[in-house]
Parts: C-alpha cells; sequence; structure tokens
C-alpha cells in the first residue's frame, strides 16, 4: 500500500481535478466549499476558477453557476460578469469584493442566504439575494457605487455602513448603496463616516447615502459623523437616506435669570432640533421640553427651574 502523501503533490491534484471537472458547462455537484485565508493554496474553488492565491477571483466569463454551500473566511473577489450561488453563502470573516460589472447572486430559493457574520462585503458591482448582515458593508473601492438589489437587507447586531466622504459626487467623491428596488432594514446597522482627503462639507451640502429601494427603520448609532463645526444629520424617506450638513447644535451662554435657565445654540434652516432635559445622567431619561425650527440663525431657550430643579440639557436634530 502507498504511504499517503502531505499538503503537496498528487493529493491536491486529485482534489482539484474533481472540483475542476464538475464546473464544466453543463455539469453541478452540491458539496461544501471552504475558503480559509490561513491555507490559501488548497482552496479548491480558488484553484478550480482560476484564482488567486489568497481569493476567489471570477473574470472572463458569462454566467458561472454553483451548487455548493459556501463558507468563507479568507477573500472572495468576483470579477464581470455573474457569479450565481445557489446554495447557502456564510462569511465568517474575510471578504466578498464585489467589483465594477459583476453581480453576486445568492438564490432565495428554500430560504438560502448570504449571511455576513463578519468582515467585509464591498464592492462597486451588485449583489442579489436575501442578506442577513452582521458585518461591515463597505461601498465602493473608497468611496464607490454598491448595488444591492432585487432581495432583502436584514441587519443584526454588530452591522455597519462604512461610508467614505471626500466631496459632493456619488461614486466618483462619496459612497453609496443603490438599492435597485429591494428592501433594506437599517435597525441594527450603526453608520461609520470617514472623511478623505481633508474634505469638511458646508452646511446645507448633502449626500444620499442609500437610494433607489425601500428603507425601513433608521440607524441604531453614528460615528464620525462631526467635522470641524459641522455635523451630518441622517434624513429618511421611504426610499432614500441623505447626510445633511447642518451646524453643530453647541450650547452658548448658559445663564440664570430669576429661577429661569437659558442657554442658546447655532440653527440650521430646514432643520428641526429638539431641546430636551433629563434629570439624571445615570440612567439617561431624555424628555423634550421644546422643538425649534430652525432658520440659520442663533435661537435662544429658557426653561423654569422651578419645574426643573437640575439636570441636563441637550439639543439634537429630530
Amino acid at each position: 500500500m502507498k504511504k499517503r502523501r502531505g499538503r503537496t503533490g498528487s493529493a491536491k491534484r486529485r482534489s482539484f481535478s474533481l472540483f475542476e471537472s464538475s464546473l464544466k458547462r453543463g455539469k453541478t455537484q452540491q458539496t461544501t466549499i471552504t475558503i480559509n485565508d490561513s491555507r490559501p493554496e488548497e482552496s479548491i474553488l480558488n484553484y478550480a476558477l482560476r484564482g488567486l492565491k489568497n481569493g476567489v477571483r471570477l473574470s472572463n466569463i458569462d454566467t458561472t453557476s454553483i451548487n455548493w454551500t459556501v463558507t468563507n473566511s479568507g477573500a472572495i473577489v468576483v470579477n464581470p460578469y455573474a457569479l450565481d450561488l445557489d446554495q447557502p453563502v456564510t462569511q465568517i470573516s474575510g471578504s466578498i469584493q464585489v467589483n465594477p460589472g459583476a453581480m453576486l447572486s445568492v438564490s432565495s430559493l428554500y430560504g438560502h442566504t448570504l449571511q455576513i457574520q463578519g468582515g467585509l462585503l464591498e464592492g462597486q458591482g451588485e449583489v442579489t439575494g436575501s442578506i442577513v448582515n452582521s458585518g461591515t458593508i463597505h461601498p465602493g473601492d473608497s468611496p464607490g457605487i454598491l448595488t444591492i438589489g432585487f432581495g432583502t437587507l436584514t441587519n443584526e447586531s454588530g452591522a455597519e455602513l462604512a461610508v467614505d466622504i471626500a466631496g459632493t459626487t456619488p461614486g466618483l467623491q462619496y459612497s453609496q448603496v443603490n438599492g435597485n428596488g429591494g428592501q433594506a432594514w437599517l435597525n441594527n446597522m450603526g453608520l461609520t463616516v470617514t472623511f478623505d482627503n481633508g474634505f469638511i462639507p458646508a452646511v446645507g451640502q448633502s449626500f444620499v447615502i442609500w437610494t433607489n429601494s425601500q428603507v425601513h427603520g433608521a440607524f441604531s448609532s453614528l460615528a464620525g459623523i462631526q467635522a470641524g463645526a459641522v455635523v451630518l444629520v441622517p434624513q429618511y424617506t421611504q426610499t432614500t437616506v441623505t447626510l445633511v450638513a447642518a451646524n453643530n447644535p453647541v450650547l452658548l451662554s448658559p445663564s440664570i435669570t430669576n429661577n429661569t435657565f437659558g442657554f442658546s445654540f447655532q440653527t440650521t434652516a430646514g432643520l428641526t432640533n429638539l431641546v430636551q432635559f433629563t434629570p439624571s445622567l445615570s440612567p439617561a431619561v431624555w424628555q423634550t421640553l421644546t422643538n425649534v425650527v430652525g432658520n440659520g440663525l442663533i435661537q435662544s431657550v429658557t426653561d423654569n427651574l422651578s419645574t426643573n430643579t437640575s439636570g441636563f440639557y441637550r439639543v439634537v436634530f429630530e
């Protein structure tokens, strides 16, 4: 009996030959593919699709259909034209990059989904199907437009949308998700903004970061939205999410006169501020005292201290 060989030599070539033959036109084979960056040279899918050493690169083909369950913790790069995955896809870590002109489609038949448990989904191509996300979606290639359409996007704890902004032109200067008629639930998804090349938006400038979709809910958290004295304010409609550059409503000139506490803040035309109060920060229970419709000028607010004898105030956007 012949001695079994290690990870190099004929044993590896036999595995590659088996799966390569299953990709020929008209033939499919259902199995499980695991892509792991720690052993990229042994990625069967990588070899069978003429891939790169550190991931799966698809190119120069019309459509590749794979009836395999895929688990990714390495790197999958999809180039033009289309990759159809007919079984569930799970990304534990690593990345899936869909480049311009490419489409990644995960069949929603029988409840199949693209599960992003960690890592990145990025690029400027198109992803279709049912996506359940607790990783990071990064449209484009710093920046760019990523199309997520003809399906649903549901976000779970840990989900994030990473947006780059370096100007006012979508795709060229800032990141955008094109929903392409699909549905997106933003609840549980945090938004992180990165300003590139020293760009600071002017008050009144706007950035449509999500478009052409049925949008449900709102971002669960906001990070990186302030640049100097300007802050980006999410505005939600049924089909879009737009970040509007506004004056940061810092409390100015606080004073107490005749048992009345007063302060002022800079408003932004077209946006409404809520003035809120909480008696304690442990825990904070914010109550809205009044709303102020912005006109671009400094507005003043007063509160009777006989009603609120001590506590904390803040101004937020509606």
